[in-house]
């Protein structure tokens, strides 16, 4: 599925408000064409003859246009932008939902900072490309038509000059978009590294303090710093140089149309009102222009951050559900506590941490397993709650085989507390192991039944 489909099928879930947000779109973009057409009208008529009526009846005309339009404006920003917001909610749940599905080991691997900026800076990116940038362009391009339209009825020689610039701007849009696009995924990129320098020295803070390299850490976040200001400053001078030029091509069309315009009202072709009315859509023409601009970099930032966003939602989680059979459980049934693993062998890589391990606990029964560092505890209890897929064969919990139960189930009914780590004056009294891991001792006790689906590591 591409980016924009994958995009499109957010919108496609708020599909009445969007109706109604570019039904205001079109009333909004009727009634501000209106006014130049009553201005024109207003100055052909006052120039035969001047009354209180008259300028009432067109100053009520064109009041009353104003407020119209600023009603509709004000609903479409309101749907549009309301719109925008809830398609955020529904990326960021979205978002969360998937980071909670992948396992520990991509964690490992990719920076806590850089999953930080996706899920704040990027989206944010999006919701632009998604609310402001829709709203803006769907107002353009409908207020560019109908002012060509207009435009042309009043003298169509006049709308040819008025166009002239149009393919220079053409080309700057797409000359310029192609940098903007580029830049700021550079920009989003060095953003996320500097997201991730500050959570890593935030979060390991006391190593940092116990080695004296706060001064190494201070510099490495400096040139981090340096960097993503020298790339928004690249990204400044494109934009520096769009506006402008665009304001350049509009402005010598606008030279264009006073000349030529100015000298047919003195030859008798078009009426003083009908020049003002004129050149009141071309100005109009001409904001459409430049928001265009705008909406063009709203675009390619939303694209771009987008792209971000979906190199890790479209990550497929490494323990999945693919040896499920029909009878698997979904993790509604309650889970009665009883754990059992036979003959149990785990690996990282060529790594084997568990070998043999056969372990039957009882339903209420409390349970330590002791040993050395390496020995394979945590990775017992992380099976146990599936942050590590169990390989195949007969490991057990409760009525339900591990490596049949849903990846929801075991997450749903467990629970983990980790702790940091103590160095303890006394040592505890283990029973013989029943596993033939080294190093790796289970111990019951019944002194305090635990809540079923709790193991203490």
């Amino acid at each position: 599925m591409t980016p924009f489909r994958r995009l499109f099928g957010y919108a496609l879930r708020y599909r009445s408000k969007f109706s109604r947000g570019l039904a205001c779109v079109v009333v909004t973009t009727a009634v501000s064409l209106l006014a130049p057409r009553i201005l024109g009208l207003a100055i052909d008529d006052l120039t035969t003859g001047v009354t209180v009526a008259k300028l009432a009846l067109y100053g009520s005309l064109l009041l009353g246009v104003a407020i119209v339009g600023g009603v509709f404006r004000f609903l479409m920003r309101r749907i549009l932008t309301g719109v925008s917001r809830d398609i955020e909610y529904d990326m960021r749940n979205d978002f969360f939902a998937h980071l909670q599905k992948l396992p520990v080991s991509y964690f490992q691997t990719h920076r806590t900072g850089d999953l930080m900026s996706r899920a704040t800076n990027d989206l944010n990116a999006v919701r632009m490309m998604i609310g402001p940038a829709v709203m803006y362009a769907s107002n353009t391009v409908l207020g560019f038509v109908v002012a060509l339209g207009l435009m042309i009825a009043i003298d169509a020689r006049l709308t040819l000059y008025a166009l002239i610039p149009l393919p220079f701007v053409s080309i700057s849009v797409k000359y310029f978009g192609g940098m903007i696009h580029k830049r700021f995924e550079q920009i989003q990129a060095q953003l996320s590294e500097v997201s991730a320098v500050a959570q890593e020295a935030l979060s390991g803070v006391r190593v940092v303090r116990a080695y004296r390299q706060e001064a190494a850490e201070i510099e490495r976040f400096r040139r981090a710093n340096e960097e993503y200001l020298r790339r928004n400053r690249q990204l400044v001078v494109v934009q520096g140089l769009f506006f402008p030029c665009m304001s350049l091509f509009l402005g010598l069309g606008a030279m264009v149309v006073i000349w030529m315009g100015s000298r047919d009202v003195i030859q008798g072709r078009i009426t003083l009102g009908q020049f003002v009315a004129f050149h009141s859509y071309l100005l109009l023409l001409s904001w459409p222009m430049i928001a265009f601009g705008w909406v063009t970099n709203m675009l390619q930032r939303g694209m771009a951050s987008w792209k971000r966003m979906l190199e890790v939602m479209e990550t497929e989680p490494a323990i999945g559900d693919v040896r499920l059979k029909p009878d698997a459980t979904s993790g509604t049934a309650p889970i009665r506590g009883e754990i059992e693993f036979r003959d149990l062998t785990f690996a990282y890589g060529q790594t084997t941490v568990l070998s043999h391990v056969s372990v039957h606990i009882d339903a209420g029964q409390t349970v330590a397993l002791v040993g050395p560092t390496g020995s394979g505890k945590s990775t017992l209890i992380s099976l146990l709650a599936r942050l590590q897929d169990p390989p195949p064969g007969p490991c057990s919990w409760t009525a339900w085989t591990c490596g049949r139960c849903r990846s929801t189930c075991s997450g749903a009914q467990s629970g983990s507390c980790l702790r940091r780590r103590f160095c303890s004056p006394t040592r505890s009294r283990t029973t013989s192991p029943s596993a033939s891991t080294p190093g790796l001792r289970p111990t019951a006790s019944t002194r305090a039944p635990a809540r079923p689906g709790t193991s203490e590591s």
